[in-house]
């Protein structure tokens, strides 16, 4: 199941997700993984990342707020190309752990990212 906004996919043996034709093309510049706000993934494309994420992390160096933000989106970011042939990246297993993914993936775009979630039964 897939649109321009939504998939849902389960991951390979080896945490690899699948980003659907539909999409792909928005990852040609690479892929962006990092932990969400809450329990959940950002999954950016690296562009959107080098241009609208980082400047926003550069803010003032006193600035706690820009600190926090920056906690939370490096620790364990992961960049990575995508797989032309199959479309597809390695999620890393702290990553999934962090957001209690086992290996069916809820993908929802959130703007310029998408949101990746365990799927709820």
């Amino acid at each position: 199941m897939a649109s321009n906004d939504y998939f849902q996919r389960k991951l390979d043996e080896k945490r690899r997700l699948t980003i659907p034709a539909e999409v792909r093309s928005e990852f040609a510049s690479g892929v962006v993984l990092t932990r969400g706000f809450g329990k959940y993934l950002h999954l950016y494309p690296k562009q959107v990342w080098d241009e609208d994420v980082e400047p926003e992390l550069k803010g003032s160096i006193l600035d706690e707020r820009v600190a926090d933000l920056n906690v939370r989106f490096r620790a364990g970011k992961i960049e990575a190309p995508l797989d032309a042939k199959q479309g597809r990246v390695t999620l890393e297993q702290h990553l999934l752990d962090y957001a209690g993914i086992d290996r069916e993936v809820v993908a929802v775009r959130a703007g310029k990212y998408w949101r990746l979630m365990s799927k709820q039964d």
